[in-house]
């Protein structure tokens, strides 16, 4: 979910107490539940509602859940705010949208023969990863792969350049919201004009959020 290099360990539940989702505490350092998905398994938010249930505790702050509106079809400022402030569930899902794009894009540069199989196998490993956290993150081998991947495909030139994009809108600056907002909205038309398929229906599902 962040872009750093805290990791979930699921299964580690009940010798933790809840820890094991460290990832998700990175996301939302605030809330008291450390679980985000249905699947995850908390047992310290399992004992502090017991607690709050008993009067000996009080539950002042829990993980955003991200609200959409299917009728919007255009970004605005709500959307932007959204976005903002969901911004580790947004990088994580454009990450899951775009990973078997990147994955049918280097078995073609291998049918292509413009990658070698040794170097088809360090690209995936650089791009899965690169698609979670931050580049800067990278082990040095990493980068050049990606770096490597970038130069050899038009395809991973424009999911490149687009995340860094959104990564910058996620994170706000020093321009108004409506300005930030026609910025998002010009994100999302470029998406939606791309020719890949899996960019184009994330920028749909980024339209419709709502705050």
């Amino acid at each position: 979910m962040t872009n750093d290099t805290s990791r979930n360990i699921v299964g580690w539940g009940l010798l933790v107490g809840g820890e094991e989702l460290h990832n998700n505490h990175h996301a939302y350092s605030a809330s008291a539940k450390l679980s985000v998905r249905w699947w995850e398994f908390d047992i310290g938010w399992m004992y502090i509602r017991i607690l709050s249930m008993l009067g000996l505790a009080r539950v002042r702050k829990v993980a955003p859940k991200v609200r959409t509106n299917p009728a919007k079809v255009q970004c605005d400022a709500e959307t932007l705010q959204s976005i903002v402030y969901h911004q580790y569930e947004v990088m994580g899902r454009f990450a899951r949208s775009l990973r078997e794009t990147a994955n049918n894009e280097i078995h073609r540069l291998q049918r292509a023969r413009e990658i070698h199989a040794q170097h088809a196998r360090g690209m995936r490993e650089a791009i899965k990863l690169w698609l979670k956290v931050d580049e800067n993150y990278l082990p040095e081998r990493q980068r050049l792969a990606l770096k490597q991947a970038v130069q050899s495909s038009a395809v991973f030139q424009t999911i490149y350049s687009m995340r860094q994009e959104l990564v910058l809108l996620a994170n706000r600056s020093s321009e108004s919201k409506e300005q930030l907002a026609q910025k998002l909205e010009n994100w999302c038309r470029r998406a939606e004009e791309s020719g890949i398929n899996a960019l184009r229906e994330f920028s749909q599902q980024l339209r419709c959020y709502s705050h």
